[in-house]
């Protein structure tokens, strides 16, 4: 009986070890693809990492060369403003300019027209002629002792008296 309930107990021992041992061969498998598949993801997390330096070095270049770019913008932006400002203060040379030459204009146009009617006078005083009693017509001269059009007379196209005095 003893010798039954030992086979009896050897038989479960040895089916239980059976099991045990295609146990322990399922975990090994296991095992041995964990470990693959933790081979595996070291290698990814190591190309990761790689990519990881390497898109962090580019990140830094491209924030140093954006930093470089506001610095030049920053800069573009200051000579902008002096520009603009250089700009302002020209126009206004430019209309003092333009105001000084239209004051310049208006003084030469007196001084002609003084100066002329100062002729006149003194051609008056010494010809012995009432100026009340002539029509002055700017648009006509003296000519060949002949009163005619300025267009009519030969080299005339700029209204100057000719220099033969005729």
């Amino acid at each position: 009986k003893a010798a039954a309930e030992a086979k009896a107990s050897l038989e479960a021992l040895t089916l239980e070890h059976s099991n045990c041992e295609s146990e322990r061969a399922g975990l090994q498998k296991k095992l041995a693809d964990a470990c693959a598949e933790v081979e595996t993801l070291t290698q990814k997390l190591s190309a990761l990492g790689l990519k990881y330096e390497v898109e962090r070095e580019e990140s830094s270049r491209q924030r140093a060369a954006l930093a470089e770019a506001n610095k030049k913008v920053s800069t573009r932006d200051e000579e902008l403003v002096e520009m603009h400002a250089e700009n302002i203060r020209l126009q206004g040379e430019q209309q003092q300019t333009a105001d000084t030459i239209a004051r310049l204009n208006q003084d030469i146009q007196l001084e002609h027209e003084e100066g002329f009617f100062k002729v006149i006078r003194q051609a008056a005083y010494f010809f012995n002629f009432d100026l009340t009693f002539v029509d002055f017509d700017l648009g006509m001269d003296a000519h060949k002792g002949k009163m005619v059009p300025l267009s009519e007379i030969p080299g005339e196209e700029d209204g100057a008296p000719p220099a033969d005095g005729s």
